[in-house]
C-alpha cells in the first residue's frame, strides 16, 4: 500500500512507523549545497535537518533520504548506506554536484 501525505514529516513518521514501512524522504536540500536559496516554499535549517535525521535514525522501518552530497548530510547519515549519482553541472551554481540517496537498509 502507498500512502502520500502533505503534512509535517515528523508527524507522519511517528504516525506510520512500523517495521513494514518504507519512508522515502525528499526534504529541502541543505542551503550550503544548492544555488537557489528560494527554491522551496518551506525550508529546513541545519538544526531542523539534524532533528529530522535523529528521528529517522530511531525508526523501526526503513528510510531513504535524497539530497546533494555535502559534509552535513554525510555526517547526519554517516552510519547509513549512500548511493551517489553521477556528478552533474547545475546552471544555478556553475559547478558540479552529486545527488545522493542515503538509506538505513
Amino acid at each position: 500500500r502507498v500512502q502520500i501525505e502533505n503534512r509535517p514529516a515528523l508527524e507522519i513518521i511517528r504516525l506510520y512507523d512500523d517495521r513494514h514501512t518504507l519512508f522515502y524522504c525528499d526534504p529541502p536540500y541543505i542551503h550550503a549545497s544548492r544555488g537557489d536559496s528560494k527554491a522551496y516554499a518551506y525550508e529546513l535549517s541545519d538544526k531542523e535537518h539534524a532533528t529530522f535525521a535523529k528521528t529517522l535514525s530511531a525508526i523501526k522501518g526503513k528510510a531513504a533520504v535524497s539530497g546533494y552530497r555535502c559534509d552535513l548530510m554525510d555526517s547526519l547519515y554517516k552510519d547509513w548506506k549512500r548511493i551517489d549519482s553521477k556528478a552533474k553541472t547545475c546552471h544555478s551554481v556553475k559547478r558540479s554536484r552529486v545527488e545522493a540517496l542515503w538509506t538505513n537498509y
